[in-house]
């Protein structure tokens, strides 16, 4: 009978809310609560504008009907023994599919009221003065109260996710401001009933919250703010947070003896923050599709989400709009993380913010144009997914790329690229040659392709030759970034002509050295976004003949190999990463001798009959 009057009266909520002007009934919201492990979370009450809506089911699914028509809509979510949040979607169009992250409230400890006492939680303590305590109508509490405050870790993305709003907060002179915080943590107090407790008017609490190992620098003095769960913005407070050797410690007093309204705890949970203001600037960012050959395509229904890699804060969210660019608010000067998301997959790329403050996103703001990722290619026939490279590059290219000398074998999953003096319409290069690369752009994961190069059976008998499996993007496919005109990733094995050296390296080896002058050598690199960047370079020397290349690329590593055997691992250091989604080529070139330590030992390529390079078993993430 219970479960049935409650079923009862969210109907008749729902019928009511759909009866209301300020309602679009075509309109609905729908998603899934888990907890960090992604297990549903079944019997989550949703709330939006103070009201009951919905409730989880046992999958963790709910549905919001008839949403308002605000531009912001704040939904709120609770359960018992989680912490409580609130999210902040767009009422402009239904939205399905959102995942709501609901992180463990930590385990209640218990206090004297009489006697008062420090509790000691994960993250953080908190101490209350003897007989500090009482109940909604101001009467003295006794006896035991239950305590739990809950401390995230605000340098841990997943924790990150779970805060509510979007890190917005009303100032007291009523303006909204982005926040970067240095600390957070959820307060519930009860008596032994669960009924809600606060603070007397002239007791305070004494909170000290550890600052995350790792953290960056952390201001003397910080702001305080809690949450508002209607307006899904936090607001300004009166306390302010003081940072000692490794903590950040404040005073917390009842509302209504100058906390700001709000009372410190209750059974449905006060959040607070350590914040500051942030200065920010605006930032365009353009998506892009899969692009066969010159022919552009624009995503006009990603969403893009930047949060900060150097602050923690100001996680700001749009969708690209018909002409494919999202407009956010970020940190100026900055390092921002932008989080691509289309129907098919999500991708981060890192950029650096603008150095100005800005107010206004319109056509002056920094643009950004990257691509969406496509779908993986296993060994994709030449007919879907690929474009030939037609025209020439500059030094040290050597060579004209035509699709018309870029012959493809009987099977068409298997590229056979050859390479042959040019005698007319070169371009002013000596050879011809074919290249083929991806139509769509690929980012971290594994890349994989059976090479047969032109074979080294003699010293100098390829030289200045290169065979090449790498991925690329630059600002020939439209990429750009602030301030930087040539956002250049790029991923490469290049199996080099050259003959080997003391300065190449057998797999596995820590010193140089070691190599036959017939092996192969593998030439393993990586560029960065800076133009003209020096590439950051190693070769190996592995024995000639067929074998299976893969490189494995994430945002920590990359990793060379050949037939299972690691050549190279090169973890990450700095911000000098490659980042940015890029197509995958496939090319067969000679060089004209202006980089002849990397390609060419002393020489250029010279040599009058044709050689082929073969590429099968090829796949992307």
């Amino acid at each position: 009978m219970r479960i049935f009057r409650l079923l009862m009266s969210i109907l008749f909520a729902c019928v009511v809310a759909c009866r209301s002007t300020n309602v679009d009934p075509s309109k609905s919201l729908r998603g899934r609560v888990v907890d960090p492990a992604g297990s549903p979370v079944a019997g989550v009450q949703v709330r939006l504008a103070g009201r009951n809506v919905a409730r989880t089911d046992r999958y963790g699914a709910f549905v919001i009907r008839c949403l308002p028509r605000n531009d912001r809509l704040a939904v709120s979510f609770s359960a018992p023994k989680f912490m409580s949040t609130t999210r902040i979607y767009e009422a402009r169009s239904s939205s399905d599919g959102n995942v709501v992250i609901m992180w463990p409230r930590a385990t209640p400890a218990r206090v004297r009221a009489s006697e008062g006492g420090k509790l000691e939680f994960s993250g953080g303590t908190i101490r209350f003065p003897p007989n500090a305590f009482v109940d909604a109508k101001g009467r003295s509490v006794t006896g035991e109260v239950s305590v739990s405050m809950s401390v995230l870790d605000v340098t841990d993305p997943r924790q990150l996710a779970s805060v509510p709003g979007d890190f917005t907060a009303r100032m007291r002179d009523s303006s909204i401001r982005n926040l970067e915080t240095f600390g957070l943590f959820e307060l519930v107090i009860s008596d032994g009933d669960g009924r809600r407790v606060d603070l007397a008017r002239d007791r305070a609490a004494s909170v000290e919250l550890n600052v995350p190992k790792g953290r960056r620098e952390v201001p003397q003095s910080v702001g305080s703010f809690s949450f508002d769960e209607e307006s899904g913005r936090w607001v300004q407070r009166a306390p302010t947070w003081r940072r000692q050797l490794s903590t950040l410690s404040t005073q917390l007093t009842d509302g209504s003896s100058g906390g700001g309204g709000t009372p410190i705890g209750a059974p449905s949970s006060v959040w607070w923050n350590a914040d500051q203001p942030l200065e920010t600037t605006c930032m365009r960012v353009e998506v892009r599709g899969c692009k066969h050959c010159n022919n552009d395509t624009i995503v006009t229904t990603a969403i893009v989400r930047a949060h900060g890699k150097d602050y923690t804060g100001t996680i700001t969210h749009d969708k690209t709009i018909n002409n494919g660019v999202a407009c956010l608010f970020v940190k100026k000067s900055a390092q921002v993380i932008l989080q691509v998301i289309d129907a098919q997959t999500a991708y981060n790329v890192e950029v650096e913010t603008p150095s100005n403050v800005a107010s206004v996103c319109d056509a002056t703001c920094d643009l950004v144009v990257t691509h969406a990722v496509g779908a993986p290619l296993n060994n994709a026939p030449l007919n879907s997914g690929w474009c030939a490279t037609d025209g020439a590059n500059t030094s040290p290219f050597n060579t004209l790329f035509s699709s018309a000398i870029a012959n493809t074998s009987a099977t068409a999953s298997n590229v056979t690229l050859t390479i042959a003096p040019c005698t007319s319409n070169c371009s002013g290069k000596g050879y011809v040659s074919g290249e083929y690369k991806t139509d769509c752009f690929h980012g971290y994961g594994t890349y994989k392709a059976t090479i047969d190069p032109p074979q080294k059976p003699t010293t100098g008998s390829i030289e200045g030759l290169v065979t090449g499996f790498f991925t690329f993007t630059d600002s020939s496919d439209g990429t750009a970034g602030p301030n930087v005109a040539n956002w250049h990733d790029e991923v490469d094995i290049e199996l080099v002509g050259r003959d080997a050296n003391g300065g190449d390296y057998k797999p596995g080896a820590t010193n140089q050295g070691g190599c036959s002058t017939t092996d192969l050598v593998v030439h393993t690199n990586y560029f960065t976004k800076k133009p003209w960047q020096l590439p950051n370079q190693r070769d190996y020397c592995i024995p000639n003949g067929v074998h299976d290349y893969e490189f494995d690329w994430t945002a920590t590593k990359i990793e060379w190999r050949y037939d299972g055997i690691v050549l190279r691992t090169v973890m990450r250091t700095n911000d000098d990463w490659p980042t940015q989604p890029g197509r995958l080529y496939l090319n067969l070139w000679g060089t004209d001798g202006t980089q002849d330590g990397l390609f060419a030992g002393a020489n250029a390529y010279n040599f009058a009959t044709s050689r082929t390079a073969t590429f099968s078993n090829i796949s992307t993430p």
